[in-house]
């Protein structure tokens, strides 16, 4: 009873999830065994990390997985299933009742002492004879789980085959007893005389779940976890050299109101994250750090000495301009309502998770709902932002377009701006249309940005 209770039958889900596996994974061959440590985070990882294509090897790996899930089958693995439900019927008889079954004839029985065998009504007793005769006879009468303990023995104990002996010593005595003293047909007599039934039959044989198809969902759930987690961290890993190289190596900003430990606390407490932080973290640092100190001037100077060829043009460009210009009192104005002391804050859900934790007193779907429209006001602020930078690119680039014309019809001055330093300003005016467009590809990997394949400059 100890080793199947606290193994493969334990209270604990996860934890006789992995004895299960342990116990499966067993039987495999070796060169099965060999495979599937082909499909751990870090070994994924590693292969992707050294291929010239890694968009090959993650179909490769797919692939791999594949062909593995396939050999985990009664075919060829027919020993598996057998050998668990014959312990699990094991463990049935251990853990069966008899306290109360004893009780039943003594109400003060207190075992493992002698009960007193006082007389019961047999409809009282009927349904537990049938329990313990459904469990001796579904048991074959000689069995050797020898080579099962060992595989259970072998986590916990370094001495797991003489334990494993042992146990199965103990199970010869069960038997024996069985056998000699409580035999199947005993009982099946007893419930037939009971039951006033000459021909009551207890069915023994019963359908039982596949632990086979149990297993291959367990590991087609680890290995999408485990892909996901790779490809998410292959992305981010080429994300970040674009930040990087956007922000010449500077540190994002912080958006302030969403700590560490906010984030942590929700982790701990199994909620959705607030997805679109570091979204909102690029947007503000690319306004704050390069729109406001480079690109801003470069385009207000660029519109005062530009003469436009038609007035529409100049007007759609300047209104692209002074509403990039608005930007960051709209960024800054809302972080400030997220940091502050409204119900739609960082502050009052972080007051919420800690009520959740100390009284449970704030239900789980008010801390969902909080979380869903806080994400929902980060991913408008940032469509807002880059969907306006994307409108003041789509106009300086059709400047520079311009430029390269041999007789500009955009603005027709533009090959004089700044006199000597025309080309100086073209170059920078290049470089912010560049930066605009860095900022637009690293956003869109967070959100969807409106770029209307009409207008697509980018």
């Amino acid at each position: 009873k100890s080793i199947l209770d606290s193994t493969i039958f334990g209270k604990e889900e996860k934890k006789a999830q992995l004895y299960l596996n342990h116990f499966i994974e067993a039987h495999f061959p070796e060169e099965i065994k060999a495979k599937r440590e082909k499909f751990t985070k870090e070994i994924m990882w590693d292969r992707i990390m050294e291929s010239e294509f890694p968009n090959q090897t993650i179909k490769d790996i797919e692939n791999e997985f594949i062909t593995y899930k396939k050999f985990i089958n009664k075919e060829n693995l027919p020993k598996i299933e057998s050998r668990y439900y014959l312990l699990y019927k094991l463990h049935l008889l251990s853990t069966f009742n008899f306290e109360m079954f004893f009780s039943k004839f003594q109400s003060n029985y207190i075992p493992p002492t002698q009960p007193n065998y006082s007389p019961v009504n047999g409809d009282e007793i009927l349904n537990d004879l049938k329990d313990l005769y459904f469990l001796i006879a579904s048991i074959p009468q000689k069995v050797d789980l020898t080579s099962s303990l060992s595989i259970l023995y072998m986590i916990k104990k370094e001495d797991y085959k003489s334990l494993a002996k042992s146990t199965q010593h103990s199970i010869n005595d069960l038997f024996k007893m069985i056998n000699d003293e409580l035999s199947s047909n005993i009982f099946l007599t007893m419930c037939r005389f009971i039951a006033e039934n000459s021909k009551l039959h207890i069915n023994v044989e019963q359908k039982y779940l596949s632990i086979l198809d149990k297993y291959r969902k367990e590991i087609d759930h680890r290995f999408a976890k485990n892909k996901k987690y790779v490809l998410e961290k292959y992305s981010e890993k080429s994300l970040m050299q674009d930040v990087h190289s956007l922000f010449k190596g500077k540190n994002l900003l912080t958006f302030e109101g969403f700590t560490d430990d906010l984030n942590k606390t929700l982790q701990d407490n199994n909620f959705e994250s607030i997805s679109g932080i570091q979204a909102i973290r690029i947007t503000k640092t690319f306004i704050i750090e390069i729109y406001e100190p480079s690109i801003k001037e470069i385009i207000n100077t660029l519109i005062l000495e530009s003469f436009f060829d038609e007035k529409e043009d100049q007007k759609d460009f300047s209104n692209a301009f002074f509403t990039a210009n608005e930007l960051k009192d709209f960024i800054l104005g809302f972080e400030e309502s997220l940091s502050g002391s409204s119900k739609n804050s960082f502050t009052f859900l972080t007051n919420l998770l800690r009520s959740y934790n100390l009284s449970n007193s704030t239900s789980q779907n008010r801390i969902m709902g909080l979380i869903e429209l806080l994400n929902q006001k980060i991913k408008y602020a940032n469509e807002k932002s880059a969907e306006t930078l994307f409108k003041l690119a789509t106009h300086i680039y059709k400047v520079i377009q311009d430029y390269k014309s041999e007789k500009p019809s955009y603005i027709v001055n533009i090959k004089n701006i700044k006199g000597k330093l025309n080309k100086e300003f073209i170059s920078q005016l290049a470089n912010s249309y560049n930066d605009i467009a860095k900022y637009i590809k690293i956003i869109k990997n967070f959100i969807i940005v409106d770029l209307d394949s009409k207008k697509s400059y980018i």
